[in-house]
């Protein structure tokens, strides 16, 4: 948060409401006013809002809905916000209910990653890596706009982690800043053509347990 209210032209995005909301019960007041700003301003964004990234295949449908409502009202009353992207990049598989589910819990737009290899492969050689996702008719014929992750850590999994608790990628410096720069506009441009070379694309930068430290972590993804 502190990273945050360096930068207003910083961004966050932030997944599930029940890690987040052990950290908000241990704030102080000037603290979750600040998170209240950010969110406000747009600096701070939730992602699909549930409890959890709830399982796709072995989970009923009760189970779905109630993780999901329950993040969703934690944060209306505490943030009042409402999620508008579905995030599920962990969990394995994919419901053909998944788009109605989304789409009736006001979510107009997902990312997921864990996909079948040969799936991914398939949609990415064609293009084809964002496309509308449609439930069938029986499962109540939602539809929500998809797109697919290439790699689940994103920059972090291709040399680009700055957590400094961990075996982190070298610091950006004035000596390597020209090779590190390239090395991502190689990957932006690569992961582009995957969704057939559009305009705007997603570049995430972040995986589990990352950002321990923001304002280093900021630090390095402005220099490039």
């Amino acid at each position: 948060m502190r990273a945050l209210a360096q930068d207003s032209s910083r961004r966050f995005s932030w997944a599930e409401v029940s890690f987040f909301q052990r950290w908000w019960s241990e704030q102080s007041t000037a603290t979750k006013q600040s998170v209240r700003s950010c969110v406000a301003s747009g600096q701070l964004e939730f992602v699909e809002g549930g409890w959890s990234q709830s399982d796709e295949i072995v989970t009923d449908l009760d189970s779905r809905l109630s993780q999901l409502t329950s993040g969703h009202q934690w944060l209306l009353q505490e943030l009042g916000v409402r999620p508008a992207v579905g995030w599920k990049i962990d969990p394995f598989g994919a419901s053909s209910l998944t788009p109605s589910l989304f789409s009736a819990a006001g979510l107009d737009h997902m990312v997921k990653c864990r996909i079948p290899d040969e799936e991914k492969e398939r949609l990415e050689a064609a293009g084809q890596a964002e496309l509308h996702w449609a439930a069938p008719e029986e499962q109540g014929a939602g539809k929500i706009f998809l797109h697919v992750l290439r790699s689940y850590s994103s920059l972090c999994g291709h040399g680009f982690d700055f957590d400094q608790y961990r075996t982190a990628s070298p610091t950006v410096t004035p000596d390597n800043v020209a090779e590190r720069a390239s090395a991502v506009l190689g990957l932006a441009q690569q992961w582009a053509s995957f969704t057939g070379n559009r305009s705007v694309m997603m570049l995430p930068w972040g995986g589990d347990f990352r950002w321990q430290n923001g304002s280093y972590y900021y630090g390095n993804m402005s220099k490039v």
